[in-house]
């Protein structure tokens, strides 16, 4: 007798809606943990000190700096060259000299400000490979467990994204979305379906990564922050930072299947 096939407990269609609410949801509030640099900390941070009068000079005479926003990758271990981040650098102000290009693969590990900037791109990396493990464990979770509520037990922030994954405005139509309606009532099981068999330290990342999804969600009406006076550029992490685009560098990873299961980045 042929095996059947095991189908997921939330249809394509449903997951994908959620994935998509989730890397949109979780993406806006990483967009708000940004760093706002000083005219001196940027400097400090990026520029070699031998070359601020000679910047400054050139700025001078031709009358402006170069002030458009560009990448710029941030080693965030110094000891493991390819520990690196890519962010953006915003400008919100004239730094007032010329920018050279260096910046966008060099930092000044050395110094106050560049150990700053190291911790920053170390935090905003975590956050990222973490909100990409609950992307990564959501969808395969989904083929592993064996109902609803096996599945919210797993993973607990699922409920609460599909409450929230309409992209109705008007109440009613939100009310009569099929995921909305789904999420309200997944965990209402009278029994808990199979549980995937999993190694505890994955277990713990799922966790984690749920428990930070459920955080952002709870706070995701919070305003964005507003730059301090005297910001001259603040840096922010790239769109892609929950592993789903081709610029993340280190791009995070749980197998929860096959005979090695074992989890790692």
């Amino acid at each position: 007798m042929t095996p059947t096939k095991r189908v997921g407990v939330l249809p394509f269609g449903h997951l994908d809606q959620v994935a998509k609410a989730l890397v949109k949801k979780c993406g806006e509030a990483l967009d708000k943990q940004y760093l706002p640099l000083s005219k001196e900390e940027f400097i400090e941070a990026f520029i070699n000190p031998d070359h601020v009068v000679k910047l400054t000079e050139v700025a001078d005479l031709i009358g402006s700096a170069d002030t458009a926003s560009r990448y710029t990758e941030i080693n965030t271990d110094v000891t493991d060259a390819g520990q690196r981040m890519r962010a953006t650098l915003q400008f919100m102000a004239s730094p007032g000299l010329m920018v050279p290009k260096y910046i966008e693969h060099s930092i000044n590990h050395g110094t106050e400000a560049g150990q700053r900037v190291v911790a920053w791109a170390q935090e905003r990396r975590r956050l990222g490979m973490m909100l990409g493990d609950a992307l990564d464990a959501m969808r395969r979770l989904n083929d592993m467990c064996g109902n609803g509520r096996a599945l919210t037990l797993m993973f607990p922030a699922l409920s609460t994204i599909m409450v929230r994954s309409s992209e109705a405005t008007n109440q009613e139509y939100i009310d009569k979305d099929p995921v909305v309606r789904m999420g309200r009532r997944i965990d209402q099981g009278k029994s808990i379906g199979e549980l995937p068999r999993l190694p505890r330290e994955v277990v713990e990342r799922i966790r984690q990564s749920s428990a930070l999804v459920s955080a952002i969600l709870m706070t995701e009406d919070a305003a964005t922050p507003t730059a301090p006076k005297g910001t001259v550029a603040i840096l922010r992490g790239t769109k892609y930072d929950l592993g789903v685009g081709p610029t993340l560098y280190m791009r995070p990873h749980i197998i929860l299947d096959g005979p090695n299961t074992r989890s790692f980045v």
